[in-house]
């Protein structure tokens, strides 16, 4: 029951209640800082810090990650380029619906195209190598290139980086968004801000290799469904996982190399 009036909220169930920040605290299993700010933004409230630098420039940085998902995404669904990128997602399988709800896209084969895109909107060449999304030069240039991409999603619906997977064969197969301010592979899970609910709902999470094992779950209606960026789980991960739940189940591809990976995982979950 939420009573708007009092601004409260009771599961006569479970016996659970209390404000606002409690609700989201609970149901999104944040700390009451993560909860603060959410709110905070929703309701229009500036929140004041002692040093507000570092935080505008990371502000900074989901921004630009959020312009090239854009960029990305129209070049895969609406332009030329892309044609024979989304024909290959459909090989594979996936939906239109899955590629929206994703928000997977192209990366032109071309050195500069998401650099110019980008410097054409106030952002500096110095913040794009920040991001990781170009590479530091004379003359910076795109680090992802004729490669499907995929955006990184943090629990906050917050992009803060991105996977590239190589179209056919080649290698390497898959790059990804260097270390940044917003951004540690060894902190991230790809899908958990559409998985987490499931996740708490089944108390489980299922653990798999990559984006498209995740992407082609989820469409088939298995939406507890993570990736840990290739096999090296990482306590860190597990971390995030058990905000959510006890329960871990590993599916990686039964392979030696994945084999060795979930004796690793079992050893770092049991500690």
């Amino acid at each position: 029951m939420v009573s708007p009036e009092r601004q409260i909220f009771k599961c006569f169930g479970c016996d659970i209640g209390g404000d606002i920040f409690k609700f989201l605290m609970e149901k999104e299993s944040m700390e009451f800082k993560e909860a603060l700010e959410i709110l905070a933004k929703k309701a229009g409230v500036i929140l004041q810090r002692k040093s507000t630098d570092k935080k505008d420039g990371k502000e900074r940085l989901f921004e630009i990650n959020f312009k090239a998902q854009e960029f990305f995404h129209y070049i895969l669904t609406k332009h030329k380029f892309g044609e024979g990128a989304l024909e290959y997602l459909y090989s594979r399988g996936l939906t239109d619906e899955t590629i929206e709800q994703f928000g997977i896209g192209y990366a032109p084969n071309s050195w500069q195209s998401l650099t110019g895109f980008l410097l054409k909107r106030t952002f500096h060449s110095d913040e794009l190598v920040l991001s990781g999304l170009a590479v530091s030069s004379k003359s910076p240039y795109d680090r992802f290139r004729g490669r499907i991409t995929f955006p990184i999603i943090d629990t906050k619906d917050r992009i803060v980086g991105f996977s590239g997977r190589v179209l056919g064969k080649g290698e390497p197969k898959y790059i990804n968004t260097p270390q940044t301010h917003i951004f540690d592979k060894s902190q991230t899970l790809f899908g958990i801000h559409r998985a987490k609910n499931d996740i708490k709902l089944k108390d489980t999470a299922i653990l798999v290799e990559g984006e498209m094992d995740v992407t082609l779950s989820h469409q088939a209606g298995i939406k507890n469904v993570v990736a840990s960026k290739g096999t090296a789980l990482t306590s860190g991960q597990i971390e995030l996982l058990k905000r959510f739940s006890q329960n871990l189940v590993l599916c990686f591809d039964t392979d030696l190399a994945g084999d060795s990976a979930a004796r690793r995982g079992i050893e770092i979950a049991e500690a």
